[in-house]
């Protein structure tokens, strides 16, 4: 199923696209999300990635997951249109749900392999969803940049989707 449901020889739990900025805005050292950066520097930017991160991944785009044994498959990775899961399809008839709370961070691919033990073969054209099990999912992009901005998008919906969840009604 493209997971890698055998668990990392040495887990640990990767910090999610944060880099500790000495003397926030808000006068914390706390690790900040990498598109708050961004957000405060080029909010517009920002807004345009996403949203053509979201019109792209909600018609299905083709990717490879990158199996235990380093074998790749190719499958459509289709973001639903409410941001609030994804479908990995081998197929017409083979698909598999995973919902955003189900996420627990999404990392660039050398980091994921050097923070989580990962033993597949995993580049700067990966990204990797550690889900709330522990289990891994690692996705290759055909071209460089890709699995940046897919990094940083999908932290974004899973960061945002969190947020609302703690939200008191």
């Amino acid at each position: 199923d493209g997971v890698d449901d055998e668990p990392p020889s040495r887990q640990r739990r990767a910090p999610s696209l944060h880099s500790v900025a000495e003397g926030n805005e808000d006068g914390t050292d706390q690790p900040q999300p990498m598109y708050t950066t961004v957000m405060r520097k080029n909010p517009e930017f920002l807004k345009q990635v996403v949203r053509e991160f979201v019109q792209q991944f909600v018609k299905g785009q083709q990717v490879h997951v990158v199996r235990g044994s380093g074998k790749t498959t190719a499958v459509v990775f289709k973001l639903h249109r409410d941001v609030d899961a994804f479908d990995l399809m081998v197929g017409p008839e083979e698909k598999r749900t995973i919902a955003l709370p189900m996420v627990g961070q999404v990392l660039p691919g050398a980091i994921g392999k050097r923070t989580l033990g990962l033993e597949q073969p995993i580049d700067d054209l990966c990204a990797v969803i550690q889900l709330a099990n522990e289990s891994c999912l690692t996705i290759r992009f055909d071209k460089h940049g890709d699995a940046d901005r897919f990094v940083l998008c999908m932290q974004l919906f899973v960061d945002e989707h969190r947020r609302k969840a703690r939200k008191p009604v």
